[in-house]
């Protein structure tokens, strides 16, 4: 159960599915708006390489917080199990500081994966709306020479920003 998981969530399984679709709309931005299409091409690269870079930090980020929250777990245990010893030798505060401690790192470890993971988001987001901006900025060079026409700018936007919407992924 917990390997199909995995694997259904697993990053390559995602991409996998998900790049057909952006292949396709790829190629229809190409055979609508022609010259419009680099705009995807020099995005879409650069949000996978930001998710590649960014997956082993969130790896060694999440497996952190695995460990402490099973420390803090066996710390719990430990102390349930030996409550009398703890109190016969006045360990309480030992006990708690250490309970404590785990909780921070806990905390923290949450905190910087919740960070990274949203990185990744922001970041296919933002080249998400730039490559709006830059099919319309080219668009409009391309209108003016007569090579593109208004409805083709038009789904030239609107297919960039459904191209790369699975890249948040």
């Amino acid at each position: 159960s917990e390997i199909i998981r995995d694997f259904i969530n697993s990053v390559t399984v995602v991409t996998i599915f998900v790049f057909p679709f952006v292949l396709l709309f790829v190629l229809v931005i190409w055979f609508v708006g022609g010259p419009l299409v680099y705009v995807p091409l020099v995005c879409i690269p650069i949000v996978i390489l930001y998710g590649i870079v960014i997956q082993s930090p969130l790896r060694r980020s999440v497996e952190a917080t695995y460990r402490a929250s099973a420390q803090k777990g066996a710390t719990l245990i430990e102390s349930l199990t030996a409550v009398e010893t703890i109190k016969h030798l006045g360990a309480e505060s030992e006990v708690q500081r250490k309970w404590e401690q785990l909780t921070g790192h806990i905390a923290q470890w949450g905190v910087r994966s919740r960070l990274l993971s949203a990185s990744v988001s922001n970041v296919a987001t933002f080249f998400q709306q730039m490559s709006q901006v830059g099919i319309v900025v080219l668009g409009v060079y391309l209108i003016a020479e007569g090579e593109l026409s208004m409805g083709a700018l038009i789904a030239g936007v609107i297919l960039v920003g459904r191209a790369l919407a699975p890249m948040a992924q």
